[in-house]
């Protein structure tokens, strides 16, 4: 078992966007075929730039905030309480609308 409290949890740069923020609490390797789980912070009009995990699946709840969120080129809004899924090779960007905090994790390619 592993417990912990997000708000004990070292900030650490998101890899695709130095001045975005997270907190892991489960790295890659921690549970099988999990890659991590984590929750960013984003200023508004902050954004991750359009990247593509051919490897992993990724699944974000909305925790506050609003963003816009682009798949394969498609836009979405999405808000406080909505979650959605990456599938493994779409390509991928969130731009932050308001401050935003998302909750997130992604799963291995396959598994």
């Amino acid at each position: 078992m592993k417990i912990s409290n997000f708000n004990d949890l070292q900030l650490e740069n998101v890899a695709h966007k130095s001045d975005v923020k997270r907190q892991r609490f489960l790295h890659k390797g921690d549970m099988p075929a999990l890659t991590n789980f984590s929750r960013a912070f984003f200023e508004a009009g902050q954004e991750v730039e359009e990247h593509v995990h051919h490897d992993m699946h990724e699944v974000f709840y909305v925790l506050s905030g609003e963003a816009e969120v682009t798949v394969d080129g498609e836009d979405y809004l999405v808000k406080s309480d909505d979650v959605f899924w990456v599938e493994a090779g779409e390509s991928h960007q969130i731009k932050a609308l308001t401050c935003l905090q998302i909750l997130y994790f992604g799963i291995e390619e396959g598994e």
